[in-house]
């Protein structure tokens, strides 16, 4: 209790110590966040949100909190960066880094998209004024405090009936800083883009990365959106996305985890318009004593929507997973068609998974399915593959892997989905190491 204290205590002298460097409408979302904070208690294991992940590591860690800035060239990112993308935004520690990120067009054009939220703010871009802060409850002391750390991230405006084509945003860690990143993206009517956002870290220090992004879609506008988490094995992510639709909007998802000593991922999904469709996937691995928990929060608001959610984990050595499922459907949201799946291969005896896919529904005309398994390879498969001639190992490599691939087949980045199909088969080669 006494060191939780100790540390709200240290995050709140660093916000006092800021300067006010923005506009007085964003110095007012800060003020808003620092409030919030100030009165919400941690996370912790009695609150049904969180009680199978310890954050106590992350509470307790001391984290720098201000910390220098680095200076990185490419050659230190070429694992993460997409050569196919349109643009590609680059921040390092939180900060924007112009020598690392590509544009295909002038970036110091205000209407040319996307650019920089820091830049957004100073030039009092209307639509981010209208957006930002607007559609995250912060219901814990992280929202809060990414809010009141508000700084720097990335701003993706798609103008009506336009195709922005791939973008990449990617979020990389250094040292030992708690970072705070906060991304906004907004679809115009019938605009559309293939949106990847990655989160990743150099070294072997333990580091915080405190992620939230706000997506609003437009009528008859599409997201194919991509998130993936590669941080340090030291490192901790605690990363929000809430998802607002509109009607006839479209929005595709992957959530893949591959690194991270914590790693949460929370996905708020409200389809808030008639014949709106969320297709929502997601990939974790826990390996080692790595710990990846996976929340989804899916609101049919809205008659006539379409929701289909699966999600599989693959766990080896002594780590653990969770996962929570909750799809609602509200009075009035007639003709409601949901699924929700949830598959976890466990490679240990060691290894733990926690599942809860759950449906509240408060409408009588719906079609709503839910459902999860735990299992082993196959005994039959594996003698399958013995009988031509391919060992145990690789034959469990084999099955974990296409296990993986029906999530990563659905990747619309060919370069990102080779790289993870690789990374996956490389993490399960042999034993894993205990970090």
């Amino acid at each position: 209790m006494m060191e939780a204290r100790q540390a709200k205590d240290r995050y709140l002298h660093a916000l006092e110590r800021r300067h006010p460097s923005l506009p007085d409408w964003a110095e007012a979302i800060r003020r808003r966040g620092a409030q919030r904070f100030a009165k919400t208690e941690w996370p912790h294991h009695r609150q049904e949100a969180w009680r199978f992940t310890d954050l106590t590591p992350v509470v307790e860690g001391q984290f720098e909190l201000d910390g220098p800035r680095v200076d990185l060239q490419h050659a230190d990112i070429r694992d993460w960066a997409l050569d196919e993308a349109d643009a590609e935004l680059v921040f390092v520690d939180g900060h924007y880094a112009p020598g690392l990120s590509r544009y295909r067009t002038d970036p110091t054009d205000p209407t040319d998209q996307p650019y920089t939220l820091s830049a957004a703010i100073l030039a009092g871009n209307p639509v981010l004024r209208k957006h930002l802060d607007a559609h995250v409850d912060a219901t814990d002391a992280f929202l809060a405090l990414n809010a009141a750390f508000l700084g720097d991230g990335a701003f993706v405006h798609i103008p009506k009936a336009t195709d922005a084509g791939l973008i990449h945003v990617l979020h990389v860690s250094t040292g030992k800083q708690a970072s705070h990143p906060r991304n906004l993206v907004v679809l115009d009517r019938a605009g559309s883009c293939r949106l990847v956002e990655t989160y990743a870290g150099i070294g072997a220090n333990a580091y915080l990365t405190n992620a939230v992004t706000e997506v609003v879609i437009s009528p008859n506008a599409r997201l194919d959106y991509v998130k993936l988490v590669d941080e340090s094995d030291s490192a901790y992510h605690l990363g929000t996305t809430q998802v607002i639709q509109a009607r006839a909007s479209s929005f595709h998802s992957n959530t893949i985890t591959l690194g991270g000593r914590i790693s949460r991922s929370s996905l708020n999904v409200a389809l808030d318009g008639e014949a709106a469709e969320s297709l929502l996937r997601g990939l974790y691995l826990a390996d080692g004593r790595r710990l990846a928990d996976n929340a989804l929060f899916v609101d049919h608001a809205r008659p006539g929507c379409l929701s289909r959610v699966v999600y599989r984990g693959i766990l080896d050595g002594s780590g653990r997973a969770v996962y929570t499922g909750i799809v609602t459907v509200e009075r009035g949201a007639q003709t409601t068609d949901s699924n929700q799946v949830n598959n976890n291969l466990v490679l240990s005896d060691s290894a733990q998974i926690d599942t809860k896919p759950q449906l509240r529904i408060l409408a009588d005309d719906v079609k709503c399915t839910h459902g999860a398994t735990v299992g082993q390879p196959s005994p039959d498969a594996i003698y399958y593959f013995k009988t031509r001639g391919i060992d145990e190992a690789l034959a469990r490599r084999m099955l974990t892997c296409g296990f993986a691939a029906e999530i990563l087949a659905h990747l619309q980045v060919k370069s990102l989905k080779d790289r993870l199909t690789q990374a996956v088969f490389e993490k399960f080669s042999g034993k894993q190491a205990e970090v």
